[in-house]
C-alpha cells in the first residue's frame, strides 16, 4: 500500500484558517507541536479566564529546568498590540523563561517595533505564518490533532522570531510564598473569570534586580504603579490552602482607587555592587478601598550606557467588600482552576448552600481531595465537594488528616488537571521538588545570585 504524501505548511495554514473553532484547534495543535519539541508539563488554561496564557509547559534547559508560556492567535489579518499587551503583561504565579506567541497570521509593525525594545525580562518568541506552518507539517502529533497526514515535513528549519530583554538590569517579582495560600476566582461583569491574589494580612512580593553588565549600575528608582481599580458585582470563590536564606531590604506600599504610584526607594538609590543587592521585598501595607486591583513594579536603572526602564508583569488583587457574594473552601496542596470555574457555575440554591455550610464552625468543605485521600491514594475522575470534621486544637480548630470525609456534593465535570498526590508532599517536605530549584536557575540566568 502506497505512503500517504508528506504534509505540506500550505495544507496546515488553510486547515487551521478554515477551522470552525480557530482558537480551540490551534491549542490543541500547539500542544501537540510543544510535546514533540520536547516540552513536559502542558497546561491549557481553563475557558472563561481574562487573564493568564493559553498554554504553559516547562523543558529541560542547558542551565536547568525552564518554564514558558504561549498565547495562540487564529485571526483573519495580523496580530497588533491590542491584540498582544492584554496577555503579555499578565503575571500569572511565577517569573517565566520565555513567552512565545503563536500565530497563524504574522505580526503587525507596531508589534514588531514593541518586541524588539521591550523590557520584560523574559525571552518573546514568535511562531507565526510560514514558520509556524513548518513547524506544524514537521510535527507527527500535531499533524494528527489537525487531521493531516501523520508523515512530518522534512524542508528547511523554520526560523522563529527571537526578542530577548534589553538594558543592562532585569526585574522579576514574585509572590514571596509562591504559589501563595489563598486566591480568590471573581466572576467579571462580562462573566469571565478573574484569578486573583488576596491581601489577607500578608502580602508580600519579592523583586529581583539582576545585573546584566559588567561595571557600576545603580537603581535611581522602583515604583509600584496601579492602572485600574474596578469592584465587581459578581460571585466570589475564595480557596485556602494551608501553608504545610537572608533578610532582602524591605519597603511598603499601598493600594488606593486613585491609581496613586508609590516610591519604593523614597529619595535613595539602590547600587547593584555585588548579585545580592538586588533583592527586596515589598509589602502590602494596606488597600484604601474594596475592589480588583491591577498594578505592575518598574524600576529605573542608570550604568555606562546610560539610564533604562524596566517593568514587572501585571499582578491581579482582590479586596472584597464588606458585602460580597462571597463563598472560602478550602484545597490541598494545590488550587484547582478547572474546578474553580465548576463552583462559579453552579445554580443559585448550591451556591447558597455551600455558603451556608461553610461557615459551620465544626466541619469544613474542601475541593477535591482532604489530607485523608492524598494519603490513601484516591484519584478522583469528577470534581467532588467533600466535608471534614474539625476538632480543637492549641491553634485552633482544624481538620485531621488520619479523619476520613463524607462527600457533600458532587460537582460532575472531569478532573482534567493534574493532581496533588503523597508523593508530591513528600517532594515538597524535603525539599526536592523541581519547583524548588526553578526560580533560582532562573534568577542566575539573568545576572541575581543568592
Amino acid at each position: 500500500m502506497a505512503r500517504p504524501p508528506k504534509a505540506q505548511p500550505a495544507d496546515v495554514l488553510v486547515a487551521l484558517q478554515a477551522a470552525v473553532l480557530k482558537g480551540a484547534l490551534l491549542e490543541e495543535v500547539a500542544s501537540g507541536l510543544l510535546r514533540d519539541l520536547g516540552f513536559d508539563g502542558i497546561r491549557r488554561q481553563r475557558s472563561g479566564s481574562q487573564y493568564g496564557f493559553d498554554l504553559s509547559a516547562t523543558r529541560q534547559g542547558p542551565d536547568g529546568p525552564e518554564r514558558w508560556v504561549f498565547e495562540c492567535k487564529n485571526l483573519s489579518g495580523d496580530v497588533t498590540m491590542n491584540d498582544l499587551a492584554p496577555k503579555l503583561i499578565w503575571h500569572d504565579g511565577g517569573t517565566l523563561d520565555a513567552f512565545v506567541l503563536i500565530s497563524v497570521t504574522d505580526v503587525s509593525n507596531d508589534v514588531l517595533h514593541f518586541l524588539e525594545q521591550h523590557s520584560l525580562p523574559m525571552e518573546i518568541q514568535v511562531w507565526s505564518g510560514e514558520a509556524l506552518a513548518r513547524m506544524v507539517a514537521g510535527s507527527a502529533r500535531a499533524l494528527a490533532r489537525l487531521g493531516l497526514s501523520s508523515r512530518p515535513w522534512t524542508g528547511p528549519a523554520p526560523q522563529r522570531l527571537r526578542f530577548p530583554s534589553s538594558g543592562p538590569v532585569s526585574l522579576d517579582v514574585v509572590h514571596h510564598d509562591h504559589p501563595p495560600g489563598s486566591f480568590h476566582y471573581v466572576v467579571l461583569d462580562d462573566a469571565s473569570v478573574a484569578k486573583s491574589y488576596v491581601h489577607d494580612g500578608r502580602f508580600v512580593l519579592d523583586l529581583f534586580l539582576g545585573r546584566r553588565v559588567a561595571g557600576s549600575v545603580v537603581v535611581r528608582s522602583i515604583d509600584v504603579i496601579p492602572t485600574r481599580h474596578h469592584v465587581p458585582s459578581g460571585r466570589v470563590l475564595w480557596l485556602l490552602k494551608p501553608k504545610g536564606l537572608f533578610e532582602p531590604h524591605r519597603v511598603e506600599f499601598s493600594l488606593s482607587p486613585t491609581l496613586a504610584r508609590t516610591p519604593l526607594l523614597g529619595s535613595t538609590w539602590l547600587s547593584l555592587d555585588s548579585p545580592q543587592d538586588g533583592c527586596l521585598q515589598a509589602i502590602l501595607q494596606a488597600v484604601e478601598a474594596p475592589g480588583l486591583y491591577e498594578f505592575h513594579i518598574e524600576a529605573l536603572a542608570g550604568s555606562a550606557s546610560g539610564a533604562t526602564a524596566c517593568r514587572s508583569a501585571t499582578f491581579l488583587l482582590h479586596e472584597p467588600a464588606p458585602d460580597a457574594n462571597l463563598l472560602k473552601l478550602v484545597v490541598r496542596g494545590r488550587h484547582f482552576d478547572t474546578g474553580a470555574q465548576a463552583v462559579l457555575d453552579l445554580p443559585d440554591t448550591q451556591w447558597d448552600l455551600l455558603r451556608r455550610e461553610s461557615q459551620r464552625e465544626d466541619s469544613a468543605l474542601f475541593l477535591g481531595p482532604t489530607g485523608y485521600e492524598i494519603q490513601q491514594g484516591v484519584r478522583d475522575e469528577t470534581w467532588l465537594i467533600r466535608r471534614q470534621r474539625l476538632i480543637a486544637t492549641e491553634h485552633g480548630m482544624a481538620a485531621r488528616d488520619n479523619d476520613p470525609s463524607e462527600v457533600f456534593m458532587r460537582l460532575g465535570g472531569h478532573v482534567d488537571e493534574q493532581r496533588y498526590t503523597l508523593s508530591t508532599a513528600l517532594s515538597r517536605a524535603r525539599g526536592t521538588h523541581p519547583s524548588f530549584t526553578l526560580l533560582e536557575r532562573q534568577l542566575e540566568r539573568r545576572g541575581f545570585r543568592r
